[in-house]
């Protein structure tokens, strides 16, 4: 997804204009299209909780070692329960807030259903398989095995459609 430079112009993942490029199978000369489309299930796609955990986890070792320096105490008990209260609604507030990559990449995807949607229309595969991808996100490429399985499985249950179109 890094962009190329190529005769002075940066050139970025075709994905981005075309994400189920049956025009350009057609174009090239295919007599029939089997198309992936990757997209269809992103919409259920959710925030990775790992991430979730480790930054409440970081906060709650911080919160830890705020509490164990010897000198707080001078400022009196109140100090730990505040804190604690803070850091309580500092986790409820975040856990109801998407972070700006989430709401980026969010609407990455939506633009990227809206323009596979609207492509198709107007020229549609002879078949279109969606494999159930989502629960990976966008860049979690070391999840690659996953949707690899997750495609021969779409593909296995589509096995008939795709001979039928064949013959």
């Amino acid at each position: 997804m890094t962009p190329v430079k190529h005769r002075e112009q940066w050139l970025v993942d075709g994905g981005m204009v075309n994400p189920v490029p049956v025009s350009l199978c057609r174009a090239l000369g295919a007599e029939r299209v089997i198309a992936v489309d990757l997209n269809a299930d992103m919409l259920s796609r959710r925030a990775v909780d790992i991430q979730e955990a480790d930054s409440s986890n970081r906060l709650d070792k911080a919160l830890n070692r705020i509490q164990d320096i010897p000198w707080l105490s001078l400022l009196g008990e109140g100090l730990g329960t505040k804190t604690q209260q803070w850091v309580n609604d500092f986790k409820r507030d975040s856990a109801a807030l998407p972070s700006l990559v989430d709401v980026l990449t969010q609407s990455v995807y939506i633009m990227q259903m809206r323009i596979t949607r609207a492509r198709m229309a107007g020229d549609p595969p002879d078949i279109l398989l969606s494999p159930k991808l989502g629960h990976i996100r966008l860049v979690e490429f070391h999840r690659a095995t996953e949707a690899i399985e997750a495609g021969y499985r779409c593909a296995e249950t589509s096995t008939a459609a795709i001979l039928a179109q064949l013959r």
